[in-house]
């Protein structure tokens, strides 16, 4: 058997770290070990200088299980600078929020899932529209290329555009409801 390059060994065990599913504490922790151990061999002679700075910086979020929201507040504010007047003002300035979780099990999607809940409401209240986009992530392809865009390396669970209702000169017809009893029997 040949013996791999210093190289292909720290691709080796990046691709090991991914596959076990470990936390971003345990992987940063392992990776810091890691570029200790190779400095090390390098003091040494074993290994060449400056291996240990090609590996991959570890990002992470300082207080990662805490979800960052915009308050009502901040959303209201930011839409208070707009000149709602002017032809650019009257475009619904839409954003689009990610949000993600630490992994992609069960708990990470209903984490997600109310979180979703969450922002949905809250873009309600203050008077936004809201718009989900989950096929995006539903595919590891596209999902790998929203991970490329961001700044971090959390698992991407959905997209939200969010931008300003329009404005309408009279409120919508409401959407047409079946009678109560139609839909609900109650038993005694």
């Amino acid at each position: 058997m040949a013996r791999a390059s210093l190289e292909e060994l720290r691709l080796d065990y990046e691709d090991f770290l991914r596959q076990r599913g470990l936390g971003r504490k345990t992987i940063s922790g392992m990776r810091s070990s890691l570029a200790d151990f190779l400095a090390f061999l390098a003091d040494a002679g074993q290994a060449p200088q400056g291996l240990a700075d090609r590996l991959p910086p570890h990002r992470h979020l300082r207080h990662e299980s805490e979800p960052h929201l915009w308050t009502a507040e901040e959303i209201r504010r930011l839409l208070a600078v707009i000149d709602r007047q002017s032809a650019v003002g009257k475009r619904d300035y839409a954003m689009i929020l990610l949000l993600s979780t630490a992994g992609n099990g069960r708990s990470d999607a209903l984490a997600a899932g109310e979180a979703l809940s969450a922002v949905l409401l809250e873009g309600t209240i203050s008077g936004l529209a809201t718009c989900p986009v989950t096929h995006l992530t539903e595919l590891d392809v596209t999902r790998n290329l929203i991970c490329a865009l961001v700044d971090h390396d959390a698992v991407p669970q959905v997209l939200v555009r969010v931008g300003v209702a329009p404005v309408t000169e009279s409120a919508p017809v409401p959407t047409p409801r079946r009678a109560l009893a139609e839909v609900l029997q109650v038993k005694s």
